[in-house]
């Protein structure tokens, strides 16, 4: 786990200088150590988290005649196995290192070796042989990855942050402001800095002789098998307990998040019997009970007799905002970023990494909105689906940003239509059963726009790895060959799971309702917070960015603060907007902006 971040320059310009710069921008995710590589007006490096091949895994890599440059961001889990099909056709090793094995097999296959790794990342190697960069990003998007095309030639990083501190200005985007109020995050195909791209996740870019290519080199099948229920359970067992046994590699101590919901007991379950006891595991616990799901994950903790670590968060929780969205480099409605940044410290305080069990309920339909949905519009034409979908997993309606707006910006803003970016993946999904289409679409928006950024971004804040073992690439063909009802059965949600983990979690774990990972910010802007609200969002200094209707802005304040009506979703996106802007477009450090009072 790292952070990378190279130039490929038009002219001579101080590389050098940029590349320390890029460097100490993404020192949080790679804290153990620093390198890069300059040739002619290339440029690429990495800030690197010791964790596989301690002593001898520091990057860049070259091939032996230096002509081949490799850095990469993430883990390869399948790089053991790799490794010995190499050895046994000559390929000679130097190290134990993942990233080594991501050489040989370039060396090996060209651009087509990425197809072979299983695992999360975000790689670049620069071929002098060529003079091609190539950069690439894994099957579903854990790994984050940002370019821009500037006048003086093409940046990219793992961070924004990175990019801007090579002199690259931050400028709103008025369309992804656009964008967010209709998802609740900023689409993965976008940033919301002007001319910052967000590579797609399964997406690769060349960059030669000031020309870019792109591709997409992953696409899935969606071929579906037919098999009884029995035997779909015992092959998910089966193949997410190795998902679980090649993302415990580490050269230091793996523990793992749990929550005491499905995914992560799942596998803090499959976890046991390839760590030396106790395993350590973290958990955060609230003092709302409708929130609190602390004494399932403690139950788990006992039943597999880890050493369990618990947080318990109170109101001075919303303290953390602004350094979450800090780290998170772009506004998110979703504000159980800052929870997850608290368990990471929690976490960091004793492991480098952790196994957790995000993309279970993309893959697996654990959601409980998929069950009144596909109720609704399992039959829909295509037209029908597509429009419930986007309106359904939305913040808000085309009309009601409009009437968010100021006069101007409305009318800037009249014909862009958000659900018009989704039109390629409701095209790609129409082919599927109801509830795989669902999915398919979740996993390509939902989960890279915000489900993975939560803890990547909120790990590599404070050097703690997060491994996704439900998204090794064999879990994800898996459920991509599943029928849906397989997944959704009868109102159950995650049905195939819930079988095929049975024996070894009780059945309160496995079948109480969801609870969501998530703090009562509604509640306390209608008590403690409400002046601060008021003044925050009312203030000179946000209305005066013209990008609100004043009167809409109030109006929404005083019917939640009041308890006329609950604003709660559209009052947080409302405060992480403006939260941003003071860090990224004024230049006020997150520090400064200590607690949510800063607004007073």
């Amino acid at each position: 786990m790292c952070g990378i971040f190279g130039i490929v320059a038009n002219n001579d310009q101080p590389l050098g200088e940029k590349a320390s710069a890029m460097a100490r921008a993404l020192s949080h995710r790679g804290p153990d150590g620093e390198g890069f590589h300059i040739s002619g007006r290339a440029m690429l490096g990495n800030r690197r988290l010791a964790i596989i091949d301690v002593a001898h895994g520091q990057q860049p890599f070259f091939s032996d005649d230096k002509k081949i440059i490799v850095v990469q961001n993430g883990e390869i889990y399948n790089y053991v196995e790799l490794k010995k099909e190499l050895k046994i056709a000559g390929t000679l090793f130097h190290t134990d290192s993942d990233t080594e094995v991501i050489l040989r097999l370039y060396e090996k296959h060209g651009k087509q070796f990425v197809n072979k790794l299983n695992g999360m990342f975000a790689i670049a190697i620069y071929d002098l042989r060529c003079e091609e960069m190539h950069i690439f990003r894994d099957r579903l998007g854990i790994k984050p990855l940002f370019y821009s095309r500037q006048p003086d030639g093409f940046y990219f990083a793992s961070e924004i942050k990175s990019l801007l501190a090579a002199a690259i200005k931050p400028v709103a985007r008025l369309e992804a402001i656009h964008h967010f109020l209709s998802f609740n995050y900023v689409p993965p195909c976008i940033t919301m800095f002007e001319g910052i791209e967000h590579l797609p996740a399964a997406s690769a870019i060349t960059i030669h002789a000031n020309k870019l290519e792109s591709w997409r080199w992953w696409q899935p099948s969606f071929a579906t098998k037919t098999q009884t229920v029995d035997d779909w359970a015992a092959e998910l067992k089966s193949v997410l307990a190795d998902a679980v046994r090649i993302h415990m590699r580490s050269d230091v101590e793996v523990g793992a998040f749990l929550s005491g919901g499905v995914d992560s007991s799942s596998v803090v379950a499959l976890s046991a019997s390839h760590v030396k006891p106790p395993m350590h595991s973290f958990s955060i616990g609230f003092n709302e009970a409708r929130f609190d799901e602390s004494p399932y994950a403690e139950a788990v903790a006992k039943q597999y007799q880890t050493q369990h670590h618990m947080r318990r968060l109170g109101d001075n929780t919303v303290d953390l905002w602004p350094k979450a969205i800090h780290f998170c480099e772009q506004p998110h409605g979703d504000f159980s970023f800052v929870p997850t940044y608290v368990l990471s410290s929690l976490a960091a305080k004793t492991v480098k990494v952790v196994v957790t069990g995000d993309g279970g309920d993309e893959l697996f339909a654990g959601y409980e909105r998929y069950i009144n949905f596909i109720k609704d519009y399992g039959a829909a034409t295509n037209e029908q689906y597509e429009q419930a979908y986007f309106a359904n997993q939305g913040l808000l309606s085309h009309n009601e940003k409009l009437a968010l707006y100021s006069p101007a910006v409305a009318l800037q803003l009249s014909t862009v239509q958000s659900s018009s970016l989704m039109e390629e993946s409701f095209r790609d999904a129409r082919e599927l059963d109801p509830v795989n289409r669902m999915l398919w679409l979740d996993m390509n928006w939902l989960l890279p726009g915000n489900n993975l950024v939560k803890p990547d971004r909120m790990g590599m804040a404070v050097g703690l790895e997060a491994r996704v073992p439900f998204l090794d690439t064999r879990v994800i063909d898996l459920a991509l060959s599943m029928p849906g009802d397989m997944k959704l059965r009868g109102g159950i949600t995650k049905f195939i799971l819930k079988e095929a983990m049975k024996d070894l979690l009780p059945h309160d774990i496995l079948h109480r309702s969801k609870q969501m990972f998530t703090v009562p910010v509604g509640e306390w802007f209608k008590a403690h917070l409400a002046k601060a609200l008021q003044q925050f969002l009312c203030s000179n200094r946000t209305l005066g960015r013209g990008l609100f209707n004043q009167q809409a802005i109030h109006t929404l304040v005083n019917e939640h603060t009041s308890g006329a009506k609950n604003h709660t979703r559209i009052l947080r996106a409302l405060v992480a907007i403006e939260i941003w802007y003071r860090i990224y477009i004024d230049g006020e450090p997150y520090n400064e902006l200590a607690d949510f009072h800063i607004a007073a």
